[in-house]
């Protein structure tokens, strides 16, 4: 536990100061950018993100299961199921050559556009595979090597080229500036592991490897409706100015997804491994404490979102306000899924997964087009909260019943979830009365504080400290 610890520290530490970098340039793009082209971006990037799993189908989620099953071939399995994302890159891009005119009246984009949605789509693949494989070892620093060198590209690229050739442009010039750091990724993870393998096609690991990951496309499609589409959504029914404010609300959430990630990383490893050696009292009272970590996480962050919108945006940003904290309560239950979702990855229940997630997303989809429509783009952020309440709710008692008993605490779930909504509610009804929403938080302080201290009790560490000298 204390080697997940480290590395669960070293991911979110590693990952905060590269999103450091992000968070200092959220106000410079939102000052380079209009609404418009910060709309036509993030656009952009919600079919990107709907877009790479069908270009790397999935198959990153299999290497947790391959490396148990595969042992000393389990670098040659790697280096084939890279060759599947080659393969269905390829297709893509020829059904895109021919289907140009079609996809561009749907979608409004170039093909030129086009291609460079393939290009990072596959690099987002060839990412996942790669991070999936240092997390298995819980190398976290490779991990911050290559999340660094993307996160750090992608920015300083975009500004030159918005800046200078693309200042006319510069929706473009903030894409191509995302692209091109990808594709040196691919080229760096493909020499990574076929220096360790040779690359080629093998009936059986392709089919391990699909049979496994199929029916989790639309399982991780359904997952990207639930983050992005509700974007997509309002670009067509409101407008893109309006789709780019509420956008601009995610960068807060963002705060959360960079943990909730970081020590995801961490937490599928170490739940395998207590579920290989039955050690399920572990597993209750660390889920217990993940929970409640996560909680105060959220509550603060959702405290003082409406300071964080107007320190990192100008006053033509400032409506996305009231759609943070009702997305931040989304962010927490989508966290809350990752806790039983692995009881169905497991034991290979994949199918399952992609059931619930199918059924989140079409409710999503048609709670946005009935309430957007009355109440405009700021519902959208409600229909997703709901949403996702109902996605953990499918999986959670979805785990049960293939485990055949709760491996988890479901009172503190529960309590956690109604400090949430209560805390979620004042937030949004103090918006604009700074002092009572501080005096919440600085309360709110003071219980993760009690609860941190007895929680990381350095008892045990120090044992093993004065052992090891």
């Amino acid at each position: 536990m204390s080697k997940a610890i480290r590395a669960a520290i070293g991911y979110t530490l590693g990952n905060y100061l590269i999103k450091g970098l992000v968070f200092l340039t959220i106000p410079i793009f939102s000052r380079l950018l209009s609404t418009s082209d910060y709309g036509i971006y993030n656009t952009y990037l919600a079919y990107e993100n709907i877009i790479s799993f069908f270009i790397s189908l999935a198959v990153f989620m299999s290497l947790k299961n391959a490396k148990y099953d595969f042992g000393e071939k389990y670098s040659s399995y790697v280096s084939s199921i890279l060759v599947i994302q080659i393969v269905s890159f390829l297709g893509a891009l020829l059904l895109a050559t021919f289907g140009r005119n079609s996809i561009r009246n749907f979608t409004g984009m170039n093909y030129d556009v086009l291609v460079l949605l393939l290009i990072q789509s596959l690099g987002t693949g060839v990412l996942s595979v790669y991070n999936a494989h240092v997390g298995l070892s819980y190398s976290y620093k490779k991990y911050i090597q290559i999340a660094a060198f993307n996160s750090i590209g992608n920015i300083g690229i975009s500004l030159i080229l918005i800046l200078s050739i693309f200042n006319d442009q510069r929706a473009l010039g903030r894409i191509i500036g995302t692209v091109i750091p990808y594709f040196f990724i691919i080229l760096y993870v493909w020499q990574y592991f076929f220096r360790q393998a040779r690359p080629k096609i093998s009936k059986f690991f392709w089919s391990y490897a699909l049979i496994f990951s199929l029916p989790l496309i639309p399982h991780a499609i359904s997952q990207v409706i639930l983050n992005q589409f509700d974007r997509i959504m309002i670009s067509q029914m409101v407008g893109i100015s309006e789709a780019g404010i509420y956008s601009f609300a995610y960068n807060i959430l963002a705060i959360i997804i960079v943990i909730m990630a970081s020590v995801d990383n961490v937490w599928g490893p170490w739940f395998y491994q207590k579920m290989h050696d039955g050690d399920e009292k572990a597993i209750k009272k660390e889920s217990s404490n993940y929970i409640i970590g996560m909680l105060f996480l959220c509550l603060v962050v959702l405290l003082i979102s409406p300071e964080l919108i107007k320190l990192l945006g100008p006053k033509s940003y400032w409506d996305s306000v009231y759609c943070v904290v009702p997305l931040v309560m989304a962010g927490y239950f989508t966290f809350l899924y990752t806790i039983p979702c692995q009881v169905e990855y497991y034991h290979r229940k994949t199918i399952f997964i992609a059931l619930g997630t199918f059924l989140a997303a079409i409710i999503n989809i048609v709670m946005n087009y009935i309430f957007i429509t009355i109440y405009g783009y700021i519902a959208a952020a409600y229909t997703t909260f709901v949403a996702y309440v109902l996605y953990f709710i499918f999986h959670y008692l979805l785990a049960k019943h293939i485990e055949g008993r709760q491996l988890f605490d479901t009172k503190v779930i529960i309590q956690c979830s109604m400090i949430l909504v209560i805390i979620g509610i004042l937030a949004i009804s103090l918006v604009q009365v700074l002092l009572i929403r501080y005096i919440i938080l600085i309360l709110v302080m003071a219980c993760a504080y009690r609860w941190g201290k007895k929680y990381f009790t350095f008892g045990d560490l120090k044992k093993k400290w004065r052992r090891k000298k």
